[in-house]
């Protein structure tokens, strides 16, 4: 998989994840387990982005570990390497 659908998928599971955590929150207040499995699915949604882009979001060039956190980079971190974007 290539970096860049890695970043995607990064962002999508993220808002979704928590999109699903704030309902399952709300629903929690009126039926109580039912809302807290549909927070677990969405926790389990932002966990399953993140876990992907540890392993698919990397320098395509070197292999090192690209930062997840902020835009996505220009340049490798690494050895430099431009990125395109």
């Amino acid at each position: 998989m290539s970096y860049k659908k890695s970043y995607f998928l990064l962002s999508v599971g993220v808002i979704a994840g928590a999109v699903v955590i704030f309902i399952g929150l709300a629903l929690s207040m009126k039926i109580g387990f039912l809302g807290n499995a549909v927070a677990f699915i969405g926790l389990a949604t932002m966990l399953g982005g993140v876990a992907q882009a540890l392993v698919f979001y990397r320098c395509p060039k070197c292999g090192v570990l690209l930062k997840i956190r902020g835009k996505k980079p220009n340049c490798c971190h690494g050895f430099g390497y431009k990125l395109d974007l």
